[in-house]
């Protein structure tokens, strides 16, 4: 959401999590430019999260006795949670970027190019086992051609991704995207 800019600051404000952690940021550092303020806004509303999960799952684990591995276990409810009031906050900020952007349109476009683009590569290695690596090639013959072309794609940065695609098809990265 921040390099596509699909979110507005106001918009970002509607949210807790999000406000508070700008906010504690911003009083620490309120002259940075905006990229550094989301950018750290960001990082600030995950610490929090993670702050708050560790210090109550600890004291989860300190009011319920367990002593063991087994007894974590046989524990019946779960002792690893956010705090209730942070809970409500971080179930409102998966709604919001739900709502606004996964499934923002600009969202969608990139999710279904990427899809086939996995899709003409499964199809291609398939078709060619001779086009992937010569490791993955080597595998193909101890495990299912399916198994080793999908953990072939899985193992792939996205950038690897499209030029493979993009070679296959004879373009430039930045044509694929076109």
């Amino acid at each position: 959401g921040r390099e596509a800019a699909i979110l507005t600051e106001e918009e970002r404000r509607e949210v807790d999590l999000w406000r508070e952690a700008n906010e504690r940021f911003a009083a620490e550092y309120p002259s940075v430019d905006k990229e550094i303020k989301i950018y750290y806004g960001v990082r600030n509303l995950i610490n929090h999260l993670v702050q708050d999960l560790t210090s109550n799952s600890l004291e989860l684990i300190r009011e319920s006795g367990v002593k063991s591995a087994d007894d974590v276990r046989k524990h019946r409810t779960g002792l690893i949670a956010l705090s209730p009031e942070v809970l409500d906050k971080e179930q409102e900020l998966k709604r919001f970027l739900l709502d606004n952007v996964y499934h923002h349109p600009r969202v969608e476009r990139r999710n279904a190019m990427a899809r086939q683009i996995i899709e003409a590569l499964f199809n291609a290695f398939i078709d060619d086992p001779e086009l992937m690596s010569s490791h993955a090639r080597r595998k193909v013959n101890d495990e299912p051609k399916r198994r080793v072309v999908c953990d072939y794609i899985a193992g792939m940065t996205d950038r690897y991704a499209v030029k493979k695609h993009g070679e296959l098809l004879g373009l430039s990265h930045t044509e694929v995207f076109d």
